[in-house]
């Protein structure tokens, strides 16, 4: 990966389970890694989800192959959250490439 093409800021958060006082498992994000990203492209659908014609704003960035990025993270990027859908390990360029979604809550 050439020198300059990370130029979008992202956080990385991880997972965290913890079981609350009635026994409910209750999952929190705590920050992992500020790092910076490129990113590759953006594609778009419409899709029909419980009743609700929504976009779904899909993009994959690429980020340093050291970043330790799996499905069940979180990132933020532009001030949004998005969860991470697929994560593909490019040994010849050294990074990873990152299908992410916009998170909807």
């Amino acid at each position: 990966m050439r020198a300059g093409l990370l130029n979008q800021p992202i956080e990385i958060y991880k997972p965290s389970v913890t079981v609350n006082e009635v026994g409910e498992q209750v999952t929190t994000y705590i920050l992992y890694r500020e790092t910076k990203a490129r990113i590759v492209y953006n594609r778009q659908s419409v899709g029909n989800y419980n009743g609700d014609v929504t976009a779904p704003v899909q993009k994959q960035i690429e980020v340093r192959i050291y970043n330790d990025v799996t499905e069940y993270d979180r990132i933020l990027l532009g001030g949004r959250y998005y969860v991470v859908t697929e994560v593909e390990t490019d040994e010849q360029t050294r990074c990873k490439r990152v299908t992410i979604t916009e998170v909807n809550e």
